[in-house]
């Protein structure tokens, strides 16, 4: 990895020093941002320069002034934005779809961090609670039941008897399947291997104590600590910030589960049986061809089918109840956004499980957008940077697919646009050694990066 990379959450921030004097151009803009170099008059700040490079790839790192070479790639992207808007492809279908899907997004996370990150206080306290709860591994045993009302009854009599004679019995009465008891019984297993919700059920449960039934995988277990064992922990600097982080996103997301049931919870949101199986049949067959490459409704209306009862013919039956309104089978598969949370399709489950978790986020985040444009959040001025950051990268890739030579419409770009270089800003940043081994962060649940770096292909 290039450097230190500290990536948390939904920000990625650097550390810029020995900036100097001004030399052609004035290296500050108006909110204060160093700036490398300015194309057509539009600024390539520091600080994204040096995200660009560190996340970037080391292919693109060639001769003796590496900096310089990558800043070019950088330019030259710049010089293809610049000229794809004024070339109109600003107004291309898939690059305008592109835009208001990451607009939306930021605007989620933007509802995130006021209401969420921003409220999270870490004390010493937690930062040592999360370091010793991190050195504990457990033994459990456990037992599914098929319902929550079984699992109540199960607990009830494990009280009474024990979960290892609940386990015994169950054992017995499916001696077909050839189970045995220590099938019940795990490993030593950290907390942080666990899913939250397991963790958090068995975290302060004394040893031999049953848990509460815990919903998990779409049935419910009882758990039972057997054993435990703690590890000794050496505290440095290092751990210490890792553990912070840990705290900060145990904290976070206990945090985030309660905003979203107060914003939610007044909802009364329904979802309607028949209309929602008919949709999860009908699209599970769309995605054994493929998944669409577009949004829902587009990609239904695109395929083509013998079929007169498909799923177009019932668009307008109610699919979502809630308190506000209700949602029709048209209006979840306009709105939902497919690019944002891909339903897996290799195996029906997972496809199944994603659909069903794909109601509750579009709902979600579709009240998370309007609450933000309500606060104004899209006024923000990191979320309209990172935006435009975005939107040069999709209309420099369309126009470089409509080039056929792009080494010479790069040279005509360079005397049409004018361009400076701050050298003084540049040799001055602090980097990492370009022969280190590049990283590549994801953005959250996405699989989009989370900085749009110089394309590999130059």
């Amino acid at each position: 990895m290039r450097g230190l990379v500290c990536f948390v959450l939904i920000g990625v921030l650097f550390s810029i020093s020995g900036c100097g004097p001004p030399n052609s151009v004035n290296p500050k803009s108006i909110d204060g941002e160093a700036i490398v170099a300015t194309v057509g008059g539009e600024p390539i700040y520091a600080t994204d320069f040096v995200l660009n490079y560190e996340l970037g790839f080391p292919a693109l790192f060639g001769g003796d002034r590496t900096r310089l070479a990558y800043l070019d790639r950088i330019i030259d992207e710049k010089l293809l934005a610049l000229e794809g808007i004024r070339r109109g492809l600003l107004d291309h279908e898939r690059i305008q779809r592109n835009i208001e899907d990451l607009r939306e997004e930021l605007l989620v996370e933007k509802v995130f961090q006021r209401y969420v990150n921003d409220r999270v206080n870490i004390t010493p306290k937690d930062i040592t609670l999360a370091m010793q709860k991190d050195r504990v591994s457990f033994r459990l045993r456990y037992l599914p039941a098929k319902s929550h009302a079984e699992a109540h009854r199960l607990r009830d009599e494990a009280l009474k008897h024990g979960l290892a004679a609940l386990i015994r019995d169950f054992v017995s009465k499916h001696d077909e399947q050839n189970l045995h008891p220590s099938d019940f019984e795990s490993p030593f297993i950290r907390s942080s291997d666990l899913h939250p919700d397991l963790t958090e059920a068995i975290i302060d449960l004394p040893l031999g104590k049953i848990s509460a039934p815990v919903a998990y995988q779409g049935q419910f277990i009882l758990l039972e600590p057997i054993d435990i064992r703690r590890e000794p922990l050496t505290l440095t600097a290092a751990t210490r910030a890792t553990y912070e982080q840990v705290a900060f996103q145990q904290k976070a997301r206990v945090l985030a589960r309660t905003f979203i049931g107060t914003m939610m919870k007044p909802l009364d949101v329904h979802l309607k049986p028949v209309p929602y199986r008919l949709m999860r049949e009908e699209l599970w067959r769309m995605h054994q061809e493929g998944p669409p490459p577009r949004n829902l409704l587009a990609a239904l209306w695109a395929r083509e089918t013998n079929d007169d009862k498909d799923l177009r013919s019932m668009l307008d039956e109610v699919l979502i109840t809630t308190s506000e309104g209700d949602w029709t089978v048209r209006d979840f598969l306009a709105t939902f956004p497919a690019a944002r949370y891909p339903l897996r399709h290799e195996d029906r489950e997972d496809f199944e499980n994603d659909l069903y978790d794909a109601i509750g986020l579009t709902l979600r985040d579709h009240y998370f957008v309007r609450r933000a444009l309500d606060e104004g959040m899209d006024e923000d001025p990191a979320l309209r940077h990172e935006l435009a950051l975005w939107t040069d990268k999709w209309v420099y890739r369309a126009l470089r697919e409509e080039l056929s030579n792009i080494e010479e419409t790069i040279r005509q770009l360079r005397d049409r646009y004018p361009l400076i270089i701050n050298h003084t800003v540049l040799d001055t940043l602090t980097l990492s050694d370009p022969n280190s081994t590049g990283l590549t962060l994801l953005k959250g649940h996405t699989l989009r990066p989370a900085f749009p770096v110089a394309d590999p292909m130059w």
